[in-house]
């Protein structure tokens, strides 16, 4: 049994506490902390859910209401981005269905409306199958107030190729660290390509967690769920103390993930922009001696998918991180930590050979 209490601060301020009572009569209460009481009540029927309790609450025969109530127990737990991709994969669904009772929802409709969207690759059908999953097992917990029968079933998804993970040369790092400089990407681009650290971890990283005197970070909210310290180099500190602030993250891109990677592809572009059009300036034989010409044609080079420098993505950074140290003769034992891997054959996935090693390679041939 659990219920919500509201009780009063002392600075006169009414927030919610979950109470409930275990199987020995004992009471115990977690702080809300929240004055909202939709809010609370989502806590408690998620909270009744997990514990097998039965709600009372009425059924949801509406399937945008039991999507609304969905999404609201998600946010309890996920970031907004995550809950905003869920709505953006199951709202087109259940819009499409609404003139269909939810009990009679089937396999046949759901392969249907997969067919229907031709322009879904195998990642996207796999991520929107997973999603309509997750809402079925959801509605099939007891208390969930939702009848929904399993609409997916066995549905087989398209097999994703694995594709090779993508790196830069350590010339290619040092252009577009140039290219950024001064800017408020310096400090992502820094992050990821000279200490390795995720899009989530530089996101999260604030100025409390720089150690300056120790040229070490504190990198929260790892894949593992903990904490981890490790050193920085002095050319990634000095970038840190040009983007220093009194307090607050270090990293301020906004909430956008979507905006994020399409800075750094044009960040990508306008560095192949300068190395095409210096080489073609330096041409004679290019018929552009004047700079408007040259950029003109390295435009339409890279529409046309002919390019100095590739449109990488942010993890493709961290690729870049451990080459770099495993070709600099970095062991492995040391990497997997800078890296912060369970396993050693995760970060072998990351060892990438370089054009360097290759060509050193093919010359001991015969030597």
């Amino acid at each position: 049994m659990a219920w919500i209490r509201w009780c009063t601060t002392l600075k006169g301020r009414r927030l919610a506490h979950l109470q409930w009572r275990d199987d020995l009569g004992e009471v115990h209460s977690k702080g809300l902390k929240t004055d909202n009481e939709a809010i609370a009540q989502t806590y408690l029927r998620a909270f009744e859910r997990t514990q097998g309790a039965r709600s009372n609450n009425p059924a949801l025969k509406n399937a945008l209401d039991a999507l609304a109530t969905y999404l609201d127990e998600k946010r309890l737990g996920a970031r907004p981005a995550t809950v905003e991709m869920c709505h953006a994969r199951l709202d087109p669904l259940f819009k499409a269905w609404a003139s269909t009772p939810m009990h009679q929802w089937t396999r046949t409709l759901f392969v249907r409306y997969v067919a229907d969207h031709t322009d879904w690759g195998p990642r996207s059908i796999q991520m929107f199958v997973g999603e309509c999953r997750r809402f079925i097992r959801w509605a099939g917990a007891e208390g969930s107030g939702v009848a929904c029968p399993n609409f997916v079933g066995e549905f087989r998804c398209p097999s994703v190729q694995q594709e090779e993970p993508r790196h830069l040369e350590p010339d290619q790092v040092a252009l577009l660290l140039q290219q950024v400089r001064g800017t408020k990407w310096e400090p992502p681009v820094a992050l990821a390509a000279l200490a390795g650290l995720r899009r989530a971890e530089f996101y999260g990283l604030q100025v409390a967690d720089i150690d300056w005197d120790r040229q070490a970070l504190l990198v929260r909210a790892t894949k593992t769920h903990r904490d981890a310290r490790m050193e920085i180099g002095p050319q990634l500190l000095e970038i840190l103390k040009r983007h220093r602030v009194v307090a607050g993250p270090i990293v301020r891109l906004g909430p956008h993930i979507r905006a994020a990677y399409t800075a750094l592809h044009r960040f990508c572009r306008q560095v192949h922009l300068r190395l095409r059009a210096a080489k073609y300036m330096a041409d004679p034989a290019s018929g552009c001696p004047r700079k408007r010409e040259a950029l003109v044609r390295a435009r339409a080079d890279w529409v046309a998918g002919d390019r100095d420098f590739p449109p990488i993505s942010w993890h493709t950074l961290r690729h870049s991180f451990a080459t770099a140290l495993l070709s600099n003769g970095v062991d492995l034992r040391t990497v997997q930590d800078l890296m912060r891997h369970k396993t050693a054959a995760m970060t072998m996935r990351y060892a990438h050979s370089t054009s360097e090693r290759r060509r050193a390679a093919v010359g001991k041939v015969l030597a």
